[in-house]
């Protein structure tokens, strides 16, 4: 019987995505920078064989700026940026 409890509670934990849209509503950003924001993270998660980003090392974010996954690799203030908000 304890195990029918601990499954609707981790079942109604948000997802990681549903988190960080919560947060940037709650913070006030524009639907736009959501959208970006998330689509950002999803391209690293899905980069990283999705892996959860809280089980990734800062080397790995190297490795996605790097990659065909991350397009701006020229602009240093656009990975500075992206570097950010992918610790946010």
């Amino acid at each position: 019987m304890s195990s029918s409890l601990s499954g609707p509670a981790e079942a109604s934990k948000p997802k990681l995505l549903d988190q960080i849209r919560q947060l940037m509503r709650l913070r006030h950003y524009s639907l736009r920078t959501e959208e970006a924001y998330v689509g950002w993270i999803r391209r690293y998660i899905l980069f990283h064989g999705k892996r959860h980003p809280r089980d990734l090392a800062e080397s790995d974010i190297a490795s996605f700026h790097g990659s065909p996954f991350f397009p701006l690799n020229g602009d240093p203030l656009i990975r500075a940026r992206e570097s950010n908000a992918a610790n946010m």
